[in-house]
């Protein structure tokens, strides 16, 4: 059986993002004579609106999650939205820095969808006077730390991407990375 997370993005609390994707590929696994397992980590669970949470922070929540899901292999895969692939090339790159604080669980393929490696245009209006007026509605912070390093061209992802670039390749590890994006922002936002 292979498992097959899903990693949300920053503020998604819910799996509308993916809508039918997850539910059509169990049904093509199911059709080709193999079980899909498909699961779901949503980072906003681990309080990333919280102004003094961090990348680090998250990481090593996304890590307490994948040990909690009972991977019957220590194996899986990914598919990861907007700040989910940053989180998950962190983590890693923590995993193979840290190798004794971090889960000894294997990412065989991750497909990342729009993800944030440079920042996102969208961490600007989270920071903005909207996004900090929607978080006191909520009764939430907005997350400054993480929209910190959401910021487009932020110290912290060209750290992240220079290590990408110039560090050890994930394929000799046996992780496939692969991203997926478009070539313009979505403008109704």
């Amino acid at each position: 059986m292979t498992t097959l997370v899903f990693v949300h993005g920053w503020s998604v609390t819910d799996t509308s993002t993916y809508g039918s994707l997850p539910g059509a590929l169990r049904d093509r696994a199911a059709q080709a004579g193999s079980m899909l397992r498909v699961l779901d980590i949503h980072l906003s669970e681990y309080v990333t609106f919280d102004d003094a949470v961090g990348m680090d922070d998250i990481v090593r929540a996304f890590d307490h999650a994948l040990r909690g899901l009972a991977l019957p292999d220590g194996r899986f895969d990914c598919i990861t939205h907007s700040t989910g692939g940053p989180v998950v090339m962190a983590w890693l790159r923590a995993q193979r820095e840290h190798p004794t604080l971090y889960a000894p669980i294997h990412l065989g393929h991750a497909v990342m969808l729009a993800p944030a490696h440079f920042g996102s245009a969208l961490a600007r209006l989270g920071k903005g006077a909207v996004g900090r007026l929607k978080a006191w509605f909520d009764g939430v912070e907005p997350g400054q730390r993480i929209l910190d390093w959401l910021e487009l061209g932020s110290p912290e992802s060209l750290a992240q991407n220079l290590d990408i670039v110039h560090g050890k390749d994930a394929a000799q590890s046996g992780s496939y990375l692969f991203s997926l994006i478009g070539d313009r922002p979505d403008r109704s936002l």
